[in-house]
């Protein structure tokens, strides 16, 4: 948890270890927003050193138990390499007892943004019993979360924003993403052809497209239709040149992670350049620079 009395809701970031890849991208975001950064690290396995052997939380004891310290020593080298990498940025650091996801869903009702590791490739099995973490926040938060998968990334390479439906929240965040890196924003929406009732749609929120990104005059913008239920291959050939992926969602924290079909939660599981997950909140024309 982090300090009472922070003023400026914070960018999250939760580390299982020493994840450079995941710290660079939540420095550029808390430089991006002009935020403070605030790194989470948790612990809910049972001690080796406890003697229980039930999976369950080690009892309390005198001191720290060896989980704990193991979490201990993360937050030193994280705070090690916060403090070369971003000398500027306020930045706090917290050790929480408890499950990641739940931790960092009562993280995420205080914070401005969440940055967390991308899941990797766990069998689909797995993820009944033991859940993933990155998915289930997409699927649960009603903030911005970047998944951050560990492999070299273009840093310079366009935003790619994808809209299966129209998000006043994805554009924006995708257009003040594209001004910050300098780079431009490719945006990819599906139709049925011109004429088609997908297409009319399109065409009477292009009004709105068009005074939106007025406001970010540097920012080049192209404009790609695709083919219905094409978007994740979409994303998938675009990743190679991409900075980061943006699209929106409808945030749905009761409905169980497993059995979600957005396009949000798949591209979650398979992203390779970072994702960032822009839950609706705004009205139709809010939120927008003045």
């Amino acid at each position: 948890m982090r300090p009472d009395g922070a003023g400026t809701p914070p960018v999250v970031v939760a580390v299982a270890e020493l994840q450079e890849r995941v710290l660079e991208e939540a420095i550029a975001e808390a430089r991006r927003v002009d935020a403070p950064l605030h790194v989470v690290t948790c612990w809910d396995q049972a001690d080796p050193g406890s003697g229980t052997d039930d999976g369950g939380l080690p009892p309390d004891g005198p001191g720290p138990s060896f989980m704990e310290r193991l979490a201990g020593g993360t937050v030193d080298q994280v705070r090690e390499f916060t403090s070369a990498a971003a000398p500027e940025l306020d930045v706090t650091y917290s050790v929480e007892r408890g499950a990641a996801f739940d931790v960092l869903r009562d993280e995420a009702d205080d914070a401005r943004e969440v940055v967390v590791g991308a899941d990797g490739d766990l069998p689909r099995y797995l993820w009944v019993f033991r859940g993933a973490v990155a998915r289930r926040l997409v699927v649960a938060s009603a903030e911005p979360t970047i998944v951050v998968p560990d492999r070299p990334v273009n840093e310079t390479g366009d935003i790619v924003l994808l809209m299966p439906s129209w998000s006043v929240d994805a554009l924006t965040f995708a257009l003040e993403a594209a001004e910050s890196r300098g780079c431009g924003l490719r945006v990819l929406h599906e139709s049925d052809g011109p004429g088609s009732r997908r297409d009319e749609r399109w065409r009477e929120s292009c009004y709105a497209l068009d005074l939106i990104r007025s406001l970010y005059p540097d920012v080049a913008v192209v404009v790609t239709a695709t083919a219905p239920g094409s978007l994740v291959d979409a994303a998938v050939d675009a990743a190679p040149g991409t900075g980061m992926v943006v699209v929106g969602s409808v945030p749905r924290p009761h409905l169980p992670w497993f059995l979600d079909r957005s396009l949000a939660g798949r591209l979650a599981t398979s992203t390779s350049v970072p994702l960032a997950v822009v839950p609706a909140r705004r009205g139709w024309l809010t939120g927008m620079r003045h």
